[in-house]
């Protein structure tokens, strides 16, 4: 996390703004672990294409996400 600008740190965990090049990590991640699908609002998306469209739309000024 040293070279990323966080954003909240927590005992455990610290949040950042999520980059593109994290979304190939966090697609893999999701498709691995199917059972932890509930944590994260969007049940999809299944693809890593799809994810990679869901980080662009999400990175308008009204629609921003942190990893």
């Amino acid at each position: 996390m040293a070279e990323r600008t966080v954003v909240l740190t927590g005992e455990r965990v610290a949040l950042a703004k999520m980059r593109e090049e994290d979304q190939e990590q966090f697609h893999r991640f999701r498709v691995e672990h199917p059972e932890l699908l509930t944590l994260v609002a969007d049940a999809g998306p299944a693809t890593l294409e799809a994810q990679m469209q869901w980080f662009r739309r999400s990175q308008e000024p009204d629609r921003r996400v942190f990893s």
